[in-house]
C-alpha cells in the first residue's frame, strides 16, 4: 500500500509586505485578486495596476494563476487597452517557460492552488 501525504506540498507560506512596494498608492495585497502572488508585483506602480482595473471592473476578465506583473507585461507588449479583454489562460505555459514560475523570496515555484476565490502559490516542497 502506498500512502501519499500532500500537506507539505500544498502549503502556501508567504507574507505580502506593503513597504516592499515601489508605489505606496498600490495596495499590494489586493493584487492577489488578479492572480497568484509573485514578488515581482512589488515593482508595479498605480499606473500599471490601472491597466488591469478597467477590464476587471467591466467583468470581462477573471482571476487566474498568472501574477499581476505578468498581466501588465502582456498588456504593455501587446498594446491592449485597459478595457480590452485578454485570455490570460493562453499564456500560462509561456509564463512558466519564460519566467520560471512564481518568485517568492528569491525562489521559484511552479504550482498554484485555489484557496477561496484566490490563487495561491504552493511554496512547500522543493523550490527551484
Amino acid at each position: 500500500m502506498i500512502l501519499l501525504s500532500f500537506s507539505a506540498s500544498f502549503a502556501s507560506s508567504y507574507e505580502i509586505i506593503q513597504q516592499k512596494g515601489v508605489d505606496q498608492r498600490v495596495d499590494y495585497k489586493s493584487l492577489e485578486k488578479y492572480g497568484a502572488w509573485d514578488d515581482r508585483n512589488y515593482a508595479l506602480k498605480k499606473e500599471d495596476v490601472d491597466l488591469l482595473e478597467g477590464a476587471f471592473r467591466k467583468g470581462g476578465e477573471t482571476a487566474g494563476p498568472l501574477p499581476a506583473w505578468f498581466r501588465v507585461k502582456l498588456r504593455r507588449e501587446s498594446g491592449f487597452s485597459p478595457d480590452k479583454k485578454v485570455e490570460y489562460r493562453n499564456y500560462l505555459n509561456i509564463f512558466l517557460q519564460q519566467e520560471g514560475g512564481w518568485r517568492i523570496d528569491d525562489k521559484y515555484y511552479r504550482g498554484t492552488r485555489v484557496e477561496g476565490n484566490q490563487y495561491k502559490v504552493i511554496t512547500g516542497g522543493n523550490p527551484q
